[in-house]
């Protein structure tokens, strides 16, 4: 079989040989897991935790002392990171993760 063996990339890079597994999606698949699962930043931590307190956006913003546009931003990096639509569902998944700790 030789180098045939080896399936590879389409497109920029393309004779780059693919790491493993069928049509070497083994690579991806981890470092995509990887890159969903990150930890929070201290802000994102910060955000969410004020966010769970009162759930009102102008009041979190106040509190950190931003706008309401950057704890937007802040939690829009933590529902991509946790893979959800929903902030609270994120945050939830975020703590039952271990990124950050239930402040009760």
């Amino acid at each position: 079989m030789g180098n045939n063996d080896i399936n590879h990339d389409v497109g920029e890079g393309k004779d780059q040989p693919r790491p493993y597994g069928i049509g070497g999606q083994g690579f991806r698949n981890v470092r995509a897991k990887k890159q969903a699962f990150d930890a929070l930043s201290v802000k994102e931590t910060e955000v969410a935790t004020r966010f769970l307190k009162s759930f009102d956006l102008q009041l979190v913003a106040m509190e950190q002392g931003c706008t309401v546009r950057t704890v937007r931003y802040h939690l829009e990096k933590i529902r991509d990171k946790m893979g959800e639509r929903s902030s609270l569902k994120a945050i939830k998944k975020a703590v039952d993760l271990g990124f950050m700790c239930e402040n009760k």
